[in-house]
């Protein structure tokens, strides 16, 4: 999905339990299969919202992620998710052993 701004956005929902806890979000990229067009969307917002020269020097910062890329990330994104879920475990294994 993209954001209001024409930006790539990729999010992976925490759920512990079959409870949801919220969200991993990763934002600000465009992708090398629709670059040209995020980009061209991306120039008609910020146009509005930044100046001519901050803009066009921040049009050449912006990361392009490939399809393997966008696969790494999200396979990053699941290890952080893990982690919090580690965590979750943890908080309620201390509260568990505390409550007796």
């Amino acid at each position: 999905t993209t954001c209001h701004a024409g930006f790539s956005c990729l999010s992976l929902a925490i759920k512990y339990e079959g409870q949801f806890l919220g969200f991993v979000f990763v934002d600000g990229f465009v992708l090398s299969s629709s670059k040209d067009q995020q980009i061209s969307d991306i120039s008609k917002y910020v146009q509005n919202h930044i100046s001519q020269s901050s803009y066009l020097e921040g049009l050449e910062k912006i990361p392009v992620l490939s399809e393997v890329d966008l696969k790494y990330i999200t396979q990053l994104i699941r290890v952080v998710i893990d982690e919090i879920l580690e965590v979750v475990k943890e908080i309620e294994n201390y509260e568990e052993i505390n409550m007796d």
